[in-house]
């Protein structure tokens, strides 16, 4: 048993060690004062040990936040890759009403959080309501407001998004959605693709994650080419965030 405990302690979270420590010295201590009489004692010990565990695990949980303006694809396809995760999707912000990523949201059961411009980049309310929610990381999945120094600042190397093209090209304002593949395709490229990168307080800017390419064939339009780079998203993006989040854990 003490073995076992050791075991534990060495993997988890500062808050359930000291529970499990504290538990562990219980059962010494009362086995050297009182021998075998301690052994009546031993359903209270269990429902201590449950509640700690129950205590690590959620310690353990990592809370993400997705940011999203439109139909939620990406924010959906995260919901189902990390339902029986360690990694949570905990809340959905999102700065358009009616945009589809809300009901994916409801469907799902997590709580959505809408911002006004105004106040998402003149105060500090929606930081502290990220942290209400104990949120952990934030993901950009078709969020189409750049993101306020304070929040990049408040969870610096934490924030994930996707671009649908291989930047640096075809990045920055402006450049989302049906626009980049119109410019992709109007400038006959013959691949287009995805990059998975880190953000920072420039469009498009932050470190490389990920990139993946797609072939452009002739007669490809936008939208088939939107097809394409959907696929990837769909295929490559919650195993990105995965990886990333695991490594830094």
């Amino acid at each position: 048993m003490p073995k076992l405990k050791l075991l534990i302690i060495l993997n988890i979270h500062a808050t359930g060690r000291f529970l499990v420590e504290t538990i562990f010295w219980l059962e010494v201590l009362c086995l050297a004062k009182i021998g075998f009489k301690f052994l009546s004692l031993m359903p209270c010990i269990l429902i201590l040990e449950i509640i700690a565990l129950i205590s690590i695990m959620s310690f353990s949980t990592i809370n993400i936040a997705v940011f999203a303006s439109g139909t939620g694809t990406n924010a959906r396809n995260m919901m189902n890759y990390f339902r029986e995760s360690s990694i949570k999707i905990a809340l959905v912000v999102c700065n358009k009403p009616g945009a589809g990523v809300i009901s994916v949201a409801e469907d799902h059961a997590v709580p959505v959080l809408m911002i006004q411009r105004d106040s998402f980049y003149t105060d500090e309310s929606c930081l502290h309501q990220l942290r209400d929610y104990g949120i952990d990381w934030l993901v950009l999945a078709g969020f189409l407001w750049k993101i306020p120094s304070n929040l990049v600042k408040a969870f610096p190397g934490k924030i994930i998004n996707i671009h649908p093209a291989l930047l640096p090209k075809y990045g920055g304002k402006g450049m989302y959605g049906h626009h980049v593949h119109e410019a992709v395709i109007k400038a006959k490229e013959t691949e287009s693709g995805i990059s998975i990168h880190f953000v920072d307080e420039v469009y498009d800017n932050g470190e490389m994650i990920e990139q993946a390419k797609c072939s452009i064939e002739e007669g490809d339009t936008a939208v088939t080419l939107a097809a394409k780079i959907q696929e990837l998203e769909q295929a490559l993006f919650p195993p990105a965030i995965e990886k990333v989040i695991k490594a830094k854990a």
